[in-house]
């Protein structure tokens, strides 16, 4: 049907063609590029935070109110939990092929109903569903050069995170070693008799709630990018000062009756003498607590060759392709280095690479699986212009497999793009088959016409037969139910789509091209392949008079398949190189921190001296 149609409306088909090759080029261009595909992982976090809380009362108060709530929920196959100061947090495993989307709607509504009989003090329950998507698109340190560790902190806070956090699908930016302001705040035991524990976590609450600030987006004028933020973090003790004041002010003034009785009953005082005390005590709110400054630089250490650094940890949005936030990230560090004096960003990972070598990788293999085709392919039919019809095929072939994959939503990823250069040796099978009994029967003296109709019907069976027994082994993997399912289904589906589509290809624009270009007869046989020919032809003939021979080394041989299959080592994903190298250092429990950094100290300065050593970051 296919073959005496397209041969009959050549426009048609080209007219398809040519709506494949745009939206090819569409999908190309906007398909979103990851390292690895979406995967529904069964497993999510809960995460809770309980200021000033012991590990005990976490455990009594929030974690095992969060546990039940979790385990009430259907597809739940166990929760385990860590309960630590001031935070519990509960890992849930989900059984096999359960909906995460699913799952996650139903724990947030379960931890709804717990929240109000969570204490006053805890936060909001935080869930979080374990994902690829979830890893750093890029991980970098940096450096400012001349200044004090409390100083590039700072100054990298304020200046350079910001550059980041405008790159177009950046999620939010985590820090590794910033050197933190903190206060330390004592109530004196005056006025700590007055204040309730109920009173107490509100001061913390309160605190928390003020010293508040995070990115809400970006705004873009005149080609200018400015971060959005709400809220803001406190900038001296007096910011803190005032706040505890206030807070102070108002608990004092809701108990005014009951500590103006208290100062009568426990103290002599007439009923003026309270009210003064008690004027005196709200007029003294500020003195009722010390505050001190300190900050972590004791506890934090981080270096970028010989300068202070910090760790930045980038994460994208799900939707955001990898490959161009990555491009964006890199973009944004060659701007701010040139910008801002004195700063130094050393790259230690960056998922942009990993995908830039499997993008040139598969570009290599097509290009180099093509070539080799139609190489082969010229040689024995020592035609170009069936050489052509079939590299055609290719392209239209891949174009179509793309434009699948982007209507189907799967991303461009190290597995769809592994089963794509799989499925490159297989592309041009069909177009072969069709294309030389097209051409053998072109050599019989056949009309050009008939024999793309008839060339192309004789084996559009057997093809059709060729491309459903490759396909069908990937049936099975749709009822494989884990977390690999997904990387798995990638890769097969890209397969199909790319071998069905060869298989169109090959039955329309294989006889249309065939029935125009092939306008004289096919060349004769040379000597050379008649001489192939005729080897081939008594090695057939001695393989059949050797049946029993022949099926026993085929047994052997599967065998021996099948033991060495058993042999292989196994691993998830294979070994790459990378330009990266990672050194752990372990010291003794009783090594004092100021040690273990002189020896970490020592550690640069020897890797340092290796050759081809560009930074070392620790």
């Amino acid at each position: 049907m296919f073959p005496k149609f397209s041969v009959r409306r050549p426009y048609t088909v080209v007219i398809f063609i040519l709506i494949i090759i745009l939206l090819g080029g569409i999908s190309l261009s906007s398909m979103q590029v990851d390292l690895l595909p979406n995967m529904n992982m069964p497993y999510a976090v809960v995460a809770t935070t309980y200021p000033g809380a012991t590990p005990e009362e976490v455990e009594r108060n929030v974690t095992k109110p969060v546990e039940g709530a979790v385990m009430s929920v259907a597809g739940v196959k166990e929760v385990s939990s860590t309960s630590q100061e001031n935070i519990s947090i509960a890992f849930v495993e989900f059984n096999n092929g359960t909906n995460m989307d699913t799952a996650t709607i139903d724990i947030r509504e379960a931890l709804d109903q717990i929240a109000v009989s969570l204490p006053s003090g805890a936060g909001s329950p935080m869930l979080v569903k374990i994902n690829p998507a979830m890893l750093p698109v890029m991980s970098a340190t940096v450096s400012v050069e001349g200044k004090t560790p409390e100083e590039a902190s700072k100054y990298i806070e304020e200046e350079v995170i910001p550059y980041f956090e405008s790159v177009e699908g950046i999620a939010s930016v985590s820090t590794t070693g910033l050197i933190e302001s903190r206060y330390e705040i004592t109530v004196s035991s005056a006025f700590r008799s007055m204040l309730t524990a109920d009173t107490l976590s509100k001061l913390g609450t309160a605190l928390q709630a003020a010293n508040f600030s995070m990115p809400a987006g970006s705004v873009i004028g005149d080609n200018v990018s400015y971060v959005i933020r709400v809220g803001e973090k406190f900038q001296s003790k007096e910011d803190v000062s005032d706040l505890l004041t206030a807070v102070i002010r108002s608990f004092l003034i809701s108990e005014e009756a009951t500590i103006i009785k208290g100062l009568e009953d426990d103290q002599g005082m007439s009923p003026e003498e309270a009210k003064d005390a008690f004027k005196n005590l709200l007029d003294g709110a500020h003195l009722a607590f010390d505050i001190v400054e300190t900050n972590n630089e004791d506890e934090v250490y981080a270096r970028m060759d010989e300068n202070n650094a910090i760790i930045l940890m980038i994460y994208k949005q799900p939707d955001s392709s990898t490959a161009e936030v990555s491009k964006g990230l890199n973009k944004q560090i060659s701007v701010l280095e040139n910008k801002l004096e004195g700063v130094s960003v050393a790259v230690l990972v960056d998922q942009g690479d990993y995908i830039n070598v499997m993008v040139n990788g598969i570009v290599e293999n097509l290009l180099i699986g093509g070539l080799l085709a139609i190489i082969i392919l010229l040689v024995f039919l020592r035609d170009i212009k069936p050489t052509f019809i079939v590299a055609a095929s290719i392209v239209i072939s891949v174009l179509a497999t793309l434009v699948l994959m982007y209507f189907t939503g799967i991303t461009m990823n190290i597995i769809s793009m592994g089963g794509l250069m799989l499925s490159v040796g297989m592309l041009v099978d069909n177009s072969i088959v069709v294309i030389e009994n097209i051409y053998r029967m072109r050599s019989e003296g056949v009309s050009r016409k008939k024999a793309a109709v008839y060339g192309a019907q004789q084996v559009a069976a057997a093809v059709f037969a060729s491309t459903l027994t490759t396909v069908i082994i990937f049936l099975p993997m749709l009822f494989i139910k884990n977390m690999f399912t997904d990387m798995i289904l990638d890769m097969g589906w890209t397969i199909t789509f790319s071998l069905f589509a060869s298989l169109l290809v090959a039955l329309t624009l294989v006889p249309m091209a065939a029935a125009g270009t092939l306008r004289k007869p096919a060349k004769p046989e040379t000597k050379t392949f008649h001489k192939v020919k005729s080897v081939y032809g008594k090695a057939l003939n001695w393989t059949l008079n050797k049946k029993v021979l022949i099926l026993s080394v085929c047994i052997v041989l599967f065998e021996g398949s099948l033991v060495g299959s058993f042999l292989l080592p196994l691993e998830l994903l294979p070994q790459t190189e990378a330009e990266t190298v990672t050194v752990t250092l372990t010291f003794p429990d009783h090594y004092e921190t100021s040690t273990i950094y002189e020896y970490m100290d020592d550690g640069y300065q020897q890797i340092v001296t290796v050759d081809g050593v560009k930074s070392v970051g620790r």
